[in-house]
């Protein structure tokens, strides 16, 4: 401690006891400030901030893929009786040249996430968990879709993610939406605002990139489940070319 309520840990680990015992977290750096008082009669936790500065966080499930994943346990119910475990809340979450693995979302293909900064809050209430992203910059392998600059808010009750307001920008791509994905029902529903698409960034597995060129207007419902999806798209070219025309 630093001084009441401002806490430094240097070459932090934590480490699932679950799941092999492997690295869930690990930071060179972790900064977390409080102030005592909040702790004092209001039945949860209230830190100020929370920093997490060069570090690795690995997302996955037990040695065979069965099971609950770490992140699972997580933001699981706390008290294991049913109960709606310990309210939290974050005022300001900071993370700064961090590698975030995933093993569990695209079958056969490790997603590596590398977040540059990130900022955002955290709260927990009940069972629900919201994440508000205020500002990022973030470089993932999933879809080879590189760096892009992601805001909205994030929530996650039981196996359900949720998305409100979600942006992203990555180039001249600027599309916005909301929706869900429920993980125990491995089903998704998906809007997508009116917004621009740089056709460069396509998935590479569309195998489109080399037939259309240039940018285009587009508003999308893409629902369905992990093996089939119905996709309803409103389509309008700004510029560019369609299979070399």
């Amino acid at each position: 401690p630093v001084n009441l309520g401002h806490f430094i840990f240097h070459d932090l680990e934590i480490h699932d006891p679950f799941i092999d015992d492997s690295l869930f977290l690990g930071c060179q750096r972790a900064v977390v400030k409080l102030d005592p008082l909040t702790l004092i009669g209001r039945g949860g936790v209230r830190l100020s901030a929370v920093e997490l500065v060069k570090g690795k966080a690995w997302i996955h499930r037990d040695s065979v893929g069965k099971g609950p994943s770490n992140i699972e346990r997580l933001f699981k119910k706390g008290d294991g009786r049913g109960g709606d475990g310990t309210s939290v809340r974050i005022g300001t979450g900071l993370l700064q040249e961090m590698q975030v693995n995933l093993d569990d979302i695209d079958p056969g293909n490790r997603v590596e996430n590398k977040v540059n900064y990130l900022e955002c809050t955290f709260t927990r209430i009940a069972r629900e968990n919201l994440i508000e992203v205020h500002g990022s910059s973030i470089e993932t392998s999933y879809w080879s879709m590189g760096s892009v600059k992601v805001t909205g808010i994030i929530t996650i009750i039981g196996k359900v993610l949720g998305l409100r307001g979600a942006h992203v920008i990555k180039g001249a791509t600027d599309l916005s939406g909301d929706g869900y994905v429920n993980f125990a029902q491995r089903t998704y529903d998906v809007k997508i605002l009116p917004g621009k698409l740089e056709l460069a960034h396509l998935p590479p597995r569309l195998g489109l990139r080399k037939l259309i060129d240039g940018s285009v207007r587009v508003f999308s419902r893409i629902q369905g489940t992990f093996g089939a999806a119905d996709i309803e798209t409103d389509i309008a070219m700004d510029s560019g070319s369609l299979f070399g025309f």
